[in-house]
């Protein structure tokens, strides 16, 4: 008894893996182009660029914003500080809805990934969808709006020497960071999707569902949750080898990450309950209605099973995956390290907000630059909040602070306990 129950998991185990592999190696590399466009895009579009481009009436400014946000790879929750941003210049309600709406589906690693899992006609319906409920939104809260217009009001800041090859690989870096855990996630729950539909026969379950049922369930999935829109692709490619209908996975795809729990509750103290549920309700009924519309077209697509192009996989694919699962393998290190890692027990934990901290590039430089001192422990970074909190001697509190400056850090000032 006891060496069947080994002999089945172990089988088990081999097919999970086999399928977190497959994945991966469709997933990564269109990943990292995402990716490494993305830092282009950052390095050639300053603020500066991006507020002026932003100014005029405010019907005008959402189809602007909408547009603006088409190749940002930013996920929903990535694009929210962008979006209080551009709120807190001016831009106004309907321009910043529209821009929640479309930008996490049609940023080019999300469109990357959706045709690599899916094929290039249904990501080019997924982006087109997004594009259209973005507008929708944004026009329609435009109305309930009393903002006419937005003026730019952008602050000009002395220009810096930088390295553009190093600030293209920080910001690149900065997306893969953080998206990161949820990518890991939706891999590892895509896996377990393969493998407990082989076991339970789950897709002729979902089968017999129909298309509005299948709608409404995922509906009842993507809602409550937080899915990222480049991690959750892997997830509905799960649920379309468990048997839902490659149009019921786009309203997975488009109603998650545009109005998910976790966008929802900020997103209302920066706009407004009426604004949310104008988001809400046209996200709700434009996913399922442009689900459905485009049903025939998206029925076409195979699904990805976890033996699906096995023997087809290109060599910059499996050195894509390598990388990716090398990335993920650090990041948990980094994770765990920072975890465990007590330090020393010299002095008190003194906090300390600066300016500078916008990314996780620039979280990361701070975690590198402690690491100089033996009796400095680094204790939080809050790019939110802008203040990093650590433990040190005298000596190594002052060299510390000082090479944060160096490092272009400013405004450096202790924070009262």
């Amino acid at each position: 008894m006891n060496n069947k129950f080994i002999k089945e998991y172990r089988e088990d185990m081999n097919r999970f893996f086999e399928s977190f592999w497959v994945l991966s190696q469709e997933l990564a590399f269109p990943l990292f182009a995402g990716a490494a466009i993305a830092g282009l895009v950052h390095l050639f579009l300053d603020k500066e660029q991006m507020t002026k481009y932003l100014s005029g009436h405010k019907y005008a400014v959402v189809f602007k914003a909408v547009l603006f946000g088409l190749p940002l790879p930013l996920c929903s929750c990535g694009v929210l500080p962008l979006a209080i941003s551009l709120r807190s210049k001016g831009l106004n309600k309907g321009a910043v809805n529209g821009f929640l709406v479309s930008t996490p589906q049609t940023g080019v690693d999300s469109f990357l990934v959706a045709a690599s899992f899916f094929s290039w006609p249904f990501a080019l319906i997924k982006l087109l969808l997004a594009l259209v409920l973005g507008l929708i939104t944004g026009l329609t809260s435009s109305f309930f709006d009393e903002d006419e217009e937005f003026v730019s009001e952008y602050e000009k800041k002395k220009n810096k020497k930088s390295n553009k090859l190093q600030a293209w690989w920080d910001h690149s870096l900065d997306v893969l960071q953080s998206i990161w855990f949820w990518l890991f996630i939706g891999l590892v729950i895509s896996s377990l999707i393969s493998l407990l539909t082989e076991q339970f026969k789950v897709n002729e379950l979902m089968s017999s569902l129909a298309l509005w049922q299948q709608m409404g369930l995922m509906l009842l999935v993507s809602l409550p949750l937080y899915v990222c829109a480049t991690a959750s692709i892997p997830i509905a490619m799960g649920f379309v080898i468990m048997g839902m209908h490659p149009a019921a996975a786009l309203v997975f795809l488009i109603a998650g990450p545009a109005s998910n729990a976790a966008v929802i509750l900020p997103l209302s103290k920066i706009l407004g309950w009426r604004h949310v549920m104008i988001q809400l309700i046209i996200v709700i009924i434009g996913s399922c209605l442009g689900a459905y519309y485009f049903s025939s077209y998206l029925s076409v697509v195979d699904p990805m099973g976890p033996s699906h192009h096995h023997e087809s996989s290109s060599w910059y694919q499996v050195t894509a995956a390598v990388l990716l699962l090398s990335f993920f393998l650090k990041q948990i290190f980094e994770v765990c390290k920072d975890k465990f890692n007590q330090g020393p027990k010299q002095g008190d934990v003194e906090s300390y907000s600066m300016d500078g901290i916008n990314c996780q590039a620039c979280v990361n430089k701070i975690k590198k630059a402690s690491q100089t001192y033996s009796e400095l422990q680094l204790v939080e970074v809050d790019k939110e909040k802008k203040f990093i909190s650590f433990q040190a001697d005298e000596k190594s509190r002052a060299l510390f602070l000082s090479q944060l400056e160096d490092l272009g850090f400013t405004n450096i000032q202790k924070r009262e306990p």
